[in-house]
């Protein structure tokens, strides 16, 4: 949605084509929907239906964003002429178990220009696992709006900022990621077990949809800090939550190019993260943040412990966070690279 909007700002003729019902962001797309109001994915009128669509509209570029079904959308395609056809990775393999349909994505591989990648990693991953000529896979970094958020630095102004969202004046870090097995909440409330014994008043906010059956809330009362972790459940106030906050936190065991350390650093957080996917390709290690092994617990909380000690350094590092996301990681800068990559294929440069 984002990237449609921009692109349409930018003079763009954009349409969303939704396969279901478009929900409740169908209003705020900004941009012409479609919606072919599918059954399901096994409608066998879906192909051909998606196919008609692409050629009443003219359509000269279509890039899909449906993983696992990026077949679909490159076959219609195919079948409507459309000139550049561009399927998406935005997860390293092993991040999508039991959901991935080899034969499938060959098929729409073998149909699709390039394959658009979110950052370095999963462009290398993919690559390799398919066998692919690497130069097929175009990587084009996510991105964040960095407008939206207004970093606090100064302690008196994080102050200010936890009273007027009720929340307690001490040390707090974030972790803003739905509450799954693959973002390893159980390793994170163990480091941050370590942490509150040495830090008695730290606290940890997670922000997510829970996934976990309560099993995460469980966990923190067994470790002994559900009273010092609070499950916010999904929130739409991030650009007020996390400036508030003093470390952006996240124990993944693997990721594509995460929203939330992305958030973390428009917000001018200090980031901490294990060091999977593209986290390393955004975050600065020991200068906007600290990346750790995936399962090294010992090290993730020395360093959440380190940088909510240490208040000074975790604003400089959020300081560098903040400029490392409006320099190479803002909305803006991505829309522009989709257009450049959109307007070379067209051109047949590509």
């Amino acid at each position: 949605m984002r990237l449609s909007a921009g692109l349409g700002r930018m003079g763009w003729p954009v349409c969303i084509i939704t396969l279901f019902e478009p929900g409740e962001w169908a209003g705020r797309c900004g941009v012409p929907l479609l919606t072919l109001g599918a059954r399901g994915l096994r409608d066998p009128r879906l192909p051909l239906r998606l196919s008609r669509a692409l050629s009443s509209l003219g359509t000269e570029v279509v890039h899909s964003s449906l993983f696992g079904f990026d077949w679909l959308s490159m076959a219609a395609a195919s079948w409507a002429g459309v000139a550049v056809r561009l399927a998406s990775r935005r997860s390293m393999p092993e991040g999508l178990p039991g959901k991935r349909h080899p034969r499938l994505e060959r098929f729409g591989d073998a149909r699709a220009t390039r394959v658009v990648c979110c950052c370095r990693a999963v462009a290398d991953a993919w690559a390799e696992l398919e066998g692919g000529p690497r130069g097929r896979y175009e990587t084009v970094y996510t991105g964040v709006d960095s407008s939206a958020f207004r970093p606090l630095f100064s302690p008196a102004a994080k102050s200010a900022a936890r009273a007027r969202l009720g929340l307690p004046d001490v040390p707090t870090c974030i972790c803003a990621a739905n509450l799954s097995a693959v973002k390893r909440h159980d390793l994170l409330l163990s480091a941050f077990a370590r942490v509150r014994a040495g830090l008695p008043a730290a606290r940890l906010l997670l922000a997510g949809r829970d996934d976990s059956g309560g099993r995460v809330a469980a966990l923190a009362r067994s470790l002994g800090v559900g009273d010092a972790v609070e499950l916010l459940g999904p929130r739409s106030d991030l650009d007020l939550l996390l400036p508030a906050c003093d470390v952006g936190v996240l124990a993944s065991s693997t990721e594509g190019l995460p929203n939330s350390v992305l958030e973390y650093m428009a917000a001018g957080l200090a980031v901490v993260s294990t060091d999977v996917g593209g986290v390393g390709e955004a975050v600065e290690a020991g200068v906007s943040g600290v990346l750790v092994r995936p399962d090294d617990g010992a090290a993730l909380a020395g360093a959440i412990a380190e940088l909510l000690a240490e208040a000074g350094r975790a604003a400089e590092m959020g300081a560098a966070g903040r400029r490392r996301a409006e320099e190479s990681f803002d909305m803006a800068e991505s829309v522009r690279a989709h257009a450049e990559l959109y307007l070379r294929l067209l051109g047949g440069a590509g």
